[in-house]
């Protein structure tokens, strides 16, 4: 598919999408000389746009693809370095937390607008 349907389907700009494939993020395939993009490049953006939306840095983000290349089958997991694993553990587990203190945030944020709102609704004044 073409670069403008796969911009629409994901939300991303094409500069964007082609700055992705420049990093090596994606690879779609060039048929004479024309990109066709495949629906594994329109789920690996998505997924980079979740990573990126968690916190994820550009540089992390591809540690965390490359390592997801790297390790497709459990066997190759297994047989990953204790640097990778080490690695990918402490990455994981500082997201979860950086998550986590982003939900809380909103929640906290969330809570002083419900008493705001309720405190303007309670006025009675007609919007």
């Amino acid at each position: 598919m073409k670069i403008s349907e796969v911009s629409i389907r994901t939300q991303l700009s094409k500069d964007t999408i082609r700055y992705y494939e420049k990093l090596g993020l994606i690879r779609p395939q060039v048929i004479h000389h024309h990109r066709d993009y495949s629906e594994s490049d329109i789920r690996r953006l998505n997924e980079i746009k979740l990573l990126k939306h968690a916190s994820f840095s550009l540089k992390e983000v591809m540690y965390f693809i490359s390592l997801d290349d790297k390790f497709q089958d459990i066997e190759a997991i297994y047989n990953m370095s204790d640097e990778d694993y080490s690695t990918l553990i402490s990455l994981i587990v500082r997201k979860q937390k950086e998550i986590d203190d982003q939900i809380n945030s909103l929640q906290i944020a969330k809570q002083s607008l419900t008493a705001m709102n309720t405190k303007l609704n309670s006025l009675g004044r007609e919007q």
